[in-house]
């Protein structure tokens, strides 16, 4: 075998290794790819669901409070009615 068909040898294996190790390099980075893509789009629902549990439980809150507002507005108008009431009571 002649030296140039040695060296010519060589360079077509070496062009063999390199694309080879570009087709392994693009199929890592698909790889990697999906998975980043994978787990944003997980991280983003996780965080929407937390986001939306959260809005709930303040809305429900939110509610909560307004009717024990509105009992204690009642419950303030009916002592009032239950002092005039006894008021009137005590003048007859």
């Amino acid at each position: 075998m002649s030296i140039d068909q040695f060296v010519n040898e060589i360079q077509n294996r070496k062009k063999n290794d390199l694309v080879n190790l570009d087709k392994k390099l693009s199929d890592k980075k698909s790889e990697i790819d999906a998975k980043k893509n994978s787990a944003v789009k997980d991280l983003k629902e996780n965080y929407a669901n937390e986001a939306k549990t959260k809005a709930e439980r303040e809305g429900a809150r939110i509610v909560e409070a307004g009717k024990l507002e509105a009992k204690k507005i009642l419950f303030d108008a009916i002592n009032k009615n239950l002092d005039s009431t006894f008021d009137v009571i005590k003048k007859n």
